[in-house]
Parts: structure tokens; C-alpha cells; sequence
């Protein structure tokens, strides 16, 4: 009966193995590797057009882009904002873009929402407390990926 055991064991964890790698040779396949260049061009089309109905190169040297783990590194009340603004984004929207001000009174991020709509979502310290503000424009919909 031990016996047995032993031997399913086994065989399952061939089965893992070889399960394992069939997915891994298949993630790396060249179709694959095209529809992530797909993906990310896509997703810079979708960037750009929220930076041009923001107009975000006429303020550029107010303001700079930063990373979402860069901007919560800064800490404190600004990360604390940042990180809250972050949660109002919609599920299914584009990953935000964060954009923090050289004087770190002042962030908001940007993304593009399945519809289409552009929205900047942002937070301006006046006397020491954070006040919201959101602006939504009519963009172009979100490009649709075809896995051809």
C-alpha cells in the first residue's frame, strides 16, 4: 500500500513538472512575445493620448512623472495622498500615470478608462489639508488587442 502511494506520488509531481514546463515554453513562444509588443504599444498610444488632453508638456516644468513606488517611498501625508488617489482609479482603466509637484504640495495622476474617457484625478495641500479635485475629457477608446 506504501508502495503505491509512492508511485502516485511521483507521478503527480512528473505530471507537475512536465505541466510546468509546457507553460513555460509557451510563454516565451513568439506569439506571445507579439502581443506583448502589441500590448505595450497599445498602451503608450492610450499614455500619449492622455498627455495631449491634459496638455501635461505645457507644465512639465512644474511637475515631474514619477513611479508609483517612488512616489510612496517619499512618505507621509503626500504618500498617504497619492496612495488614496491611486484607489479611486476604476478597475479596468490603464495603469495611472503620477505626477508630483517640485514643491510636493500638489499631485494627481492620469488614466484612461475603458470608455475612453481621460481623467486626471488630483490633490492640491491648501493650509495643510489635502483638497481633491477630478477632471474627466472624452479620449479615444481604448485600442482593442488582437492575438492574431
Amino acid at each position: 500500500m506504501l508502495r503505491i502511494k509512492k508511485i502516485i506520488v511521483a507521478v503527480m509531481f512528473t505530471m507537475m513538472l512536465t505541466l510546468i514546463f509546457f507553460n513555460y515554453t509557451n510563454a516565451n513562444s513568439p506569439k506571445n512575445e507579439k502581443i506583448i509588443q502589441e500590448v505595450e504599444r497599445r498602451l503608450q498610444y492610450a499614455n500619449d493620448d492622455i498627455k495631449d488632453t491634459f496638455k501635461i508638456e505645457k507644465i512639465s516644468d512644474k511637475y515631474e512623472e514619477i513611479k508609483y513606488l517612488d512616489a510612496i517611498d517619499l512618505g507621509g501625508d503626500i504618500a498617504r495622498e497619492i496612495d488614496e488617489l491611486d484607489q479611486m482609479a476604476p478597475i479596468g482603466c490603464t495603469e495611472p500615470l503620477y505626477y508630483i509637484s517640485r514643491g510636493n504640495d500638489e499631485v494627481f495622476i492620469l488614466f484612461k478608462e475603458a470608455d475612453g474617457t481621460n481623467t486626471m484625478l488630483g490633490s492640491k495641500k491648501v493650509e495643510g489639508i489635502w483638497k481633491r479635485d477630478e477632471r474627466r475629457i472624452k479620449g479615444t477608446r481604448i485600442l482593442e488587442i488582437k492575438a492574431d
